[in-house]
């Protein structure tokens, strides 16, 4: 029987989802170091959630007050989970948003969905999931700075 309606991610280990060349982000020191020191964060429209693209047409930096917010709660260790976690993720998923923190030549992109988070460093494909007090803080910080229902439009 096929359900349409959801699609079942096991953050198990975060190989097994993944692939053998990915990292989770909350266990890797250079992703969260370059997320926390970005010097330019960008937002865009991520239209397809589970199939993200960058979409640097539609690209937009972010301000000081932005940047540093979401820097220091995305590049914090203790806002990822550490765990096992059986997650159903709705289908379709709405528009959402990804971010490019920037510093030199090193780029994060991360991509978000309605529960999970996944991105791309250096050729290493990143997943991880925020706690539940981070993950509300980020929704607040995305409603106040980032409105993709309003400003990718």
């Amino acid at each position: 029987m096929r359900i349409g309606c959801l699609s079942i991610v096991l953050f198990a280990a975060i190989h097994g989802t993944y692939g053998a060349e990915a990292q989770g982000i909350n266990n890797s020191p250079d992703v969260l170091r370059l997320i926390r020191s970005a010097e330019k964060v960008y937002v865009f429209p991520v239209t397809s959630p589970l199939k993200p693209q960058r979409d640097d047409r539609h690209m937009r930096l972010l301000g000081p007050q932005a940047r540093e917010g979401i820097g220091q709660l995305l590049g914090n260790e203790a806002s990822w989970w550490h765990g096992l976690a059986a997650i159903a993720i709705p289908e379709p998923q709405p528009t959402n948003i990804g971010l490019l923190f920037r510093s030199g030549k090193d780029e994060v992109v991360l991509f978000f969905n309605s529960a999970t988070v996944e991105g791309k460093f250096r050729e290493i494909e990143l997943g991880g999931l925020l706690e539940d007090k981070p993950k509300k803080e980020f929704e607040e910080w995305k409603r106040r700075y980032a409105q993709p229902e309003v400003a990718f439009k």
